[in-house]
C-alpha cells in the first residue's frame, strides 16, 4: 500500500457548464458550444465567458473581472476599464454571431450572465 497515493487530495474536478442545450462551455478543454456549433474565442475572451458563467446572475464589476482574469490587482497603472470593455465588447459580437446575447451590462456597475435573456 502506497502511503502518499492514500494522503496525496483528491484531483480538483473541473465541471462543463450547460445552459440548456444552447450553450455548453467546457473549462478543461477550453471550448464553448452554441447550439452544438463550436465557437473560437480568444483566451482572454474564454476566461471571461467562464468566470461569467462561473457567476451567472451574479452583477462582477470590472475590477472583479481585472483580478480575476488579468491577475493584478487594481492599481491606477493600467485602464482596466478600457481593457474589459474592449474584451467584453469581442466576446458579444462573437456570442451575438451565433444568436446568443448572454451578457447584461449593469451600468457604472460591471456585467453578469444572464439566464433569461441567454438564447434568443
Amino acid at each position: 500500500m502506497d502511503l502518499y497515493t492514500e494522503l496525496a487530495p483528491p484531483k480538483a474536478q473541473i465541471h462543463t457548464f450547460t445552459f440548456g442545450m444552447d450553450i455548453i462551455i467546457g473549462p478543461r478543454k477550453r471550448q464553448v458550444f452554441i447550439n452544438s456549433k463550436s465557437i473560437k474565442l480568444t483566451r482572454k475572451e474564454f476566461d471571461l465567458l467562464l468566470c461569467l458563467a462561473i457567476h451567472a446572475g451574479q452583477v462582477l464589476s470590472r475590477e472583479q473581472h481585472w483580478t480575476i482574469i488579468w491577475h493584478i490587482v487594481y492599481n491606477l497603472v493600467y485602464d482596466i476599464d478600457d481593457t474589459v470593455k474592449v474584451h467584453i465588447k469581442t466576446l458579444r459580437k462573437n456570442l451575438t454571431q451565433e444568436g446568443v446575447d448572454c451578457i447584461g451590462t449593469v451600468w457604472e456597475i460591471g456585467y453578469r450572465f444572464n439566464l433569461k435573456t441567454a438564447v434568443r
